[in-house]
Formats: C-alpha cells, structure tokens, sequence
C-alpha cells in the first residue's frame, strides 16, 4: 500500500507539472508571437512611407499587411492554445476556472544532462523498482504461512478420571495423531513456491522495461538541450544579425521587402524552435530528476520575467 501511495504521488506530481509546462510555453509563444507583431507593424509603417515616396512598388504594402494579418492569426491560436493549457493545470487542482494570473517560469534556465550512471542510482527509489524487495518478503511469508498451514496437528488432552471398580483417582493423559494419506496443502504450497521463484524473473523485467524507457528519455533530454543551447548560442545570434543586416538593407534600397519577409520568418521559426526545445528539455527532465522529493523545485522557476 505504501509503494501504491508512492506511485500515485509521483503521478499526480508528474501531471501537475506537465501542465504547469505547458503553461509557461504557452506563454513564452505568446510573447514571441507579440514581439512578431510589434515588427511587422514597423514593417508596415516603414512601407508604407517608401510606397508613398515612390521608393518602392504598391506590392510590397500588401505583403506587409498580409504579413501582419497573418502574425494577427497565428497570435490568436496561441492564446487560445494557453487558455486551453491554463485550464488543464486549474484542474488538477479541481477548479473548473483558471483563476490565476500567471505562470512564473523561465524556461531558458536549463543545465548538462546528469550521467546515466547517477541515473540508475535514482532509479533505486522509484516506487515501481524499490516495491520488489517488499513483494519478496510478502511471497515470503505467503510460503511460510502455506507450509505452516499444511503440518499436521498433535492434539494433547489430559484430566483426572474415577476407576469405579477400585474407588481410586487417576490422572490420564491422552495423545491424538491424525492420519493423513496426502497433504491437503501440497498444491497451494508449491503455487506459493512457483510464485515465489517468479520474483526475480518479475523484477528482471520490470527493470529491464524501466531501464529501456530511461534510457531513451535520457537520450531524448540530451537531444533537446543540445538543440536549445546551439540554438540559443550559436544559431539565433547569427539569425538576428542577419535579419538586422536585411532590415538596414532595406532601408537604403539594397534588398527587397520579399527578403526582408524571408529572413525574418527563419529568426521566428528558429525562435519557435528553440521555445518548443526548451519546452521538451524540461518535461524530459521532471521524468529523469528527484525532483517530486524536492521542497525547492519552486526555485526552478522563480523570477518569470518576459521573453
């Protein structure tokens, strides 16, 4: 009952967090999604300034307010994305309405992957490994109690009994033997006895299932920090420099709006690449950490703070 309690804990602390997750995603997009609006609206401002000066052809103001129109559109689903999010983690809770403000959570706080080594030393006090020694003893105990059950029974009696022909009292003692042809208990016995030597192939299994998926959430946890630190320091810097080069060419006529358009959907691309990395990071690790032992996993996330 206890390892049962354990396992519950754990998945209620691995939902809770989860949608907590998904909450804070969902808002970093949003914020991503305003920083695109906010651009294509200077966008449009600064074309329409060239059309009106005859700089460059009406075109390119209808692909700065399709651009806009379209950055509108793809800000609204993610709202309705976090709404939808915010009330999945409200009802954890049992609450039918989300009536928090915010999610306070950065998800660019991220550390090296630890050692699949360190790994399987966690792994000893997940409540589906360490229950085993506990169902050992209990299969234990079952066969002994069978055995037990099986053994016959000596009656013993005695008491003080009047011999009528002499007058005299005598204390007699008596012994009762049943005699049994077969054991009435043979059969549960050794069904104990298979079950019992069942144990270890059980717990091979579990281990052996539990080990596969650890190390494939280890890998996928590496796969995501990797990309969101190349992303991050290496990837983006080069992005928005490169978009900056292109709005400054712009400006004096040396490139295109239709350039313009495509360097800067790459930065946001890679930008919503690096938010959805982020975002498997950290639900890769809640599954690969202690941290549902850990009164300060608040810390993680403190201080929020904008995009």
């Amino acid at each position: 009952a206890t390892w049962d309690y354990e396992s519950a804990r754990l998945e209620v602390f691995n939902e809770v967090t989860q949608a907590f997750i998904a909450v804070v995603t969902a808002q970093t997009q949003i914020a991503l999604a305003d920083d695109l609006i906010d651009v294509t609206e200077q966008d449009l401002a600064a074309v329409n300034r060239r059309v009106d000066a005859g700089a460059t052809p009406p075109i390119e103001r209808i692909r700065a307010r399709i651009a806009l129109a379209t950055a509108n559109m793809e800000r609204k689903n993610t709202a309705l994305a976090l709404v939808a999010a915010r009330a999945e983690l409200a009802a954890t809770w049992g609450s039918k309405v989300a009536s928090f403000s915010n999610a306070l959570g950065d998800l660019r706080e991220i550390a090296p992957p630890p050692e699949l080594g360190e790994l399987d030393q966690r792994l000893k006090s997940n409540p589906d490994i360490a229950r085993w020694k506990t169902k050992l003893a209990q299969r234990q105990a079952s066969l002994e109690l069978e055995r037990a059950l099986g053994k016959i029974d000596l009656t013993a009696g005695g008491g003080i009994r009047r011999i009528e022909g002499s007058g005299d009292n005598a204390f007699v003692v008596g012994l009762a033997v049943p005699i049994q042809f077969k054991n009435p208990n043979k059969g549960i016995i050794q069904a104990a006895e298979i079950q019992l030597h069942q144990i270890d192939k059980e717990h091979l299994s579990v281990l052996v299932s539990t080990n596969a998926k650890l190390a494939s959430l280890l890998a996928e946890l590496t796969a995501a920090y990797q990309s969101a630190y190349a992303l991050s320091n290496e990837i983006l810097p080069e992005a928005r420099e490169a978009m900056t080069t292109a709005e400054g060419a712009y400006l004096k006529g040396l490139f295109s709006f239709t350039d313009v358009l495509a360097v800067r959907k790459t930065n946001f691309e890679l930008h919503g690449r690096y938010i959805e990395a982020l975002a498997r990071y950290h639900s890769c690790l809640l599954y690969t950490s202690d941290a549902a032992d850990d009164p300060t996993l608040v810390d993680m996330w403190g201080g929020g703070g904008g995009w």
